[in-house]
């Protein structure tokens, strides 16, 4: 994408070196206070009330990552119901809620993060019963009493104070923590499991109460996995007198998820139609993704045991104890690469419009009026373009994550791309990645060494799962050499980390913007990407907005760019971005955002073949 976009994704965060000097900080002053000042401390309570004790006591490290994680949980719960929303809104064309899933991914792996911020101030804020000397604890500090009535838990309040840090521990997850006010809780349900919980007050150093545990009853099993007893077997049982009444559906519990085959499968929540699924793939980052319904089948990771954790897109909802399955290795050999399908020559170089996010049969006919050639961002289904003559290069474009290249799982996206094009065997290109160096997408090492060597690996990978399914029926296979405003370096490092790997690529992919939005492309990029790596140039990104230029000189420039292109005789293809305007702004299509051509439409209509 273009490098406006990068902007938009940018956000500040408080650096983890700030957050343990604030605790260090912390922790002096109490440390202080317990040993010289508690008389004083406590008349002050007995002068301004418990609440004055409790605001002082409560620290603003721990108090400002527990409200960062509320608003973090509450941002992962509306972005997992964007997507739904995109879904339900967009039924034939799913490319449209690439974007929502993004941003899905986006809040899961910060939500994560303040969590494990949260974790880690919490923990080290408190000191074991076991190993804490009465002697040495103030009042503050002294340890609540627990007790257990159904599924409420309740604790003595402590030395006048109302704030207090609770933990649950899930079995097989990290331990959950938060601030609460009051001395009583009913957590959340995890059902089939014995949780255990603990709280302390908010001072440091204050310690962790006796644990308690609940033991949850199994959910209902779903449907589709549940067997039914024998009639015979049916015998009522009366309630207890403490359980007769209805008991109010708790949205926040975690459902019951089970393993079926290759299925994943749980109980309904009542009251809740979204829930978020992560994957969690060994050396990859977590992946954040909505699921609707009880049951999903995730992709297949041939050799790799991928773990899943499940939540209802709930505020404060908790996580499901992990599940995995273990997929079968592919063991069968790699083929020898056939010749490989030859790339268009100039005289044939693709001319076309990146149409991600749009379709229909109608958007086809309109867009087969300029170009035979369309570039989709991971298209679950490309009939209606063929069926309109025109060709489709796949966006193969993520899961974008931060990590970069190497914390893309390659087994899952080889996998990914082989079951694209087996459904969609028109495809006659495709991009691994999209901008694979760009730090607004991939991170800030996205273009070192380190990054070119594991993007390597997915290119080869990629090279050898196509010659073994497709032999030479395969799509090309198109190799992100660089993004917008971008020399090619990345390029050179991934020739530097592998002198052969172009023999696991059929052309490279640069996208040259004009640096200042108008007048001519990035010709050089091109030309240096060609001359570097001996391969095809494929421009499937370059444009021009027309709230910066006019109409008449984006079909100039555009017109200028494809007659150069042409005379290079290895330009492969070039796609204009894009086939309609989409925000007030962005104003890079052919077309008006209601449909309206502009002249580039006709400008680009003259390159028909």
């Amino acid at each position: 994408m273009i490098s406006n976009v990068r902007a938009r994704r940018t956000w500040r965060r408080p650096t983890t070196m700030l957050l343990v000097l604030a605790c260090l900080v912390i922790q002096a002053i109490s440390a202080t206070a317990n040993a010289t000042a508690a008389p004083t401390r406590h008349a002050h309570a007995r002068a301004h009330g418990p609440h004055a004790t409790a605001a002082r006591i409560l620290p603003p490290a721990l108090n400002a990552t527990a409200k960062r994680s509320r608003q973090a949980d509450r941002a992962l719960v509306a972005r997992a119901k964007g997507v739904k929303r995109c879904v339900r809104a967009n039924p034939k064309h799913p490319g449209r809620c690439n974007s929502a899933r993004r941003a899905l991914q986006r809040a899961g792996t910060r939500f994560a993060k303040v969590e494990r911020n949260l974790a880690r101030l919490a923990s080290t804020g408190g000191k074991s019963a076991v190993t804490a000397k009465a002697s040495a604890v103030s009042a503050a500090q002294q340890a609540p009493t627990i007790t257990v009535s159904g599924l409420k838990l309740s604790w003595n309040k402590v030395d006048n104070i109302n704030t207090y840090v609770f933990v649950i521990k899930i079995p097989g997850q990290a331990d959950r923590y938060g601030v609460l006010k009051g001395t009583s809780a009913t957590p959340p349900s995890v059902p089939g499991v014995t949780v255990k919980y603990s709280v302390r007050t908010t001072a440091n150093g204050s310690v962790w109460a006796t644990e308690k545990s609940i033991t949850y009853p199994a959910a209902k099993a779903p449907e589709e996995v549940k067997v039914k007893p024998p009639e015979e077997v049916k015998v009522p049982v009366k309630a207890p007198e403490e359980v007769k009444a209805p008991v109010k559906v708790n949205t926040q519990a975690a459902p019951e998820l089970i393993v079926s085959g290759q299925k994943l499968v749980w109980n309904a929540v009542t009251g809740v139609s979204t829930y978020v699924l992560a994957t969690i793939v060994p050396g990859s980052a977590t992946a954040y993704s909505e699921v609707s319904g009880t049951s999903f089948t995730p992709p297949v990771a041939p050799g790799v045991t991928v773990k899943y954790s499940l939540r209802t897109a709930v505020d404060g909802a908790l996580w499901a104890p992990e599940v995995a399955i273990a997929y079968a290795v592919t063991t069968a050999p790699v083929p020898t690469e056939p010749p490989p399908t030859a790339p268009p020559s100039s005289s044939s170089m693709f001319v076309g419009v990146d149409a991600g996010g749009w379709g229909g049969a109608a958007v086809a006919a309109d867009i087969r009026g300029a170009v035979n050639f369309v570039r989709l961002e991971n298209p679950s289904n490309t009939s209606v373009w063929t069926a309109a003559g025109i060709k489709v290069d796949d966006d193969m474009s993520g899961p974008y994550t931060t990590g970069g290249v190497k914390a893309v799982n390659v087994a899952l996206y080889v996998a990914n791309a082989v079951a694209a094009i087996k459904a969609n065997p028109g495809i006659v290109s495709v991009e691994v990645l999209n901008e694979a160096s760009g730090s607004w997408f991939w991170g800030p090492n996205a273009s070192s060494p380190e990054e070119a060597v594991a993007y390597d690996k997915l290119l080869e990978a990629v090279h050898n799962a196509f010659v073994k399914e497709f032999g030479s029926a395969r799509p090309l296979i198109l190799a992100s050499y660089g993004g917008p405003s971008e020399a090619p370096v990345w390029g050179e490092r991934l020739w530097a980390a592998n002198p052969n790997i172009g023999n696991f690529c059929d052309g490279v992919v640069v996208h040259p913007y004009p640096s200042s939005g108008k007048g001519e492309a990035d010709r050089k990029q091109v030309e240096e990407a060609h001359a570097k790596s001996g391969k095809p140039v494929w421009a499937s990104e370059v444009g021009w907005k027309t709230s910066v230029v006019s109409e008449a000189e984006q079909a100039q420039d555009i017109t200028n760019f494809l007659n150069w292109s042409k005379s290079t005789g290895y330009v492969a293809e070039v796609t204009m971005f894009n086939y309609r305007d989409y925000e007030p702004n962005e104003t890079w299509g052919i077309e008006t955002a209601s449909g309206a051509h502009k002249l580039s439409y006709a400008a680009l209509a003259k390159f028909l073949p």
